[in-house]
């Protein structure tokens, strides 16, 4: 009786093992499919010579942090206006997004708007910045690395000052495209300009 009852529940383990293994197959199959479609699209800009492949990444400031983004965050071409949808949605590979790295497939040559928010309800203060793909357009072009922190008491934030991270920005497209050149590196910049980034002069009251 006792040897009836194990083979009943393998038989109604088998079905359960068989569909969990399928899934597991699945998503390892669109993960690859993914990976494939971002290496193939770093290969049409190298070839373009028009386009880049744009690099950030999300730097946790403790261990309480995510490299989540809210929904309100988004990407803008600003010479067309048109927004782009929310940025750094792809990454080449799961261990590349763990660490925090985003990037956008195949922007054209010309000026972005990037903002950055967390899911935090509390974050009301974006982090806006702006960025210039280059003509001609690098292969991989790295933005910077946001810093994202969380202190008690207070909203998750995300620091509109990039920090340079180009050796693990090189690291990173050695180790997971080899075969694609070195990103070049122009940091995004704070929206709008500090005054004193400009050049012009402190605005002033008028004498009447």
């Amino acid at each position: 009786m006792g040897n009836v009852q194990k083979l009943a529940g393998l038989r109604r383990w088998r079905p359960r093992r068989l569909a969990f293994a399928a899934t597991a197959l699945l998503a390892g199959c669109a993960t690859a499919t993914r990976d494939a479609a971002v290496i193939q699209a770093m290969h049409a800009a190298e070839a373009d010579g028009r386009r880049s492949n744009v690099l950030f990444r999300l730097t946790a400031g403790d261990s309480a942090t995510t490299s989540a983004l809210s929904d309100r965050a988004g990407l803008w071409n600003m010479d067309t206006g048109q927004r782009l949808g929310p940025p750094g949605g792809l990454s080449l590979s799961r261990t590349a997004r763990a660490e925090g790295w985003r990037h956008d497939a195949l922007l054209p040559s010309g000026r972005y708007f990037l903002r950055l928010l967390t899911p935090d309800p509390r974050d009301a203060a974006p982090a806006d910045l702006t960025f210039t793909v280059p003509d001609p357009a690098p292969p991989v072009l790295y933005i910077g690395s946001f810093r994202l922190d969380c202190p008690a008491q207070a909203a998750c934030r995300v620091s509109p000052v990039a920090a340079d991270q180009s050796d693990a920005a090189r690291a990173l497209v050695a180790a997971e495209a080899p075969s694609v050149p070195p990103p070049a590196t122009r940091l995004a910049q704070p929206y709008p300009a500090p005054l004193a980034a400009t050049g012009l002069p402190r605005p002033v009251a008028p004498e009447i």
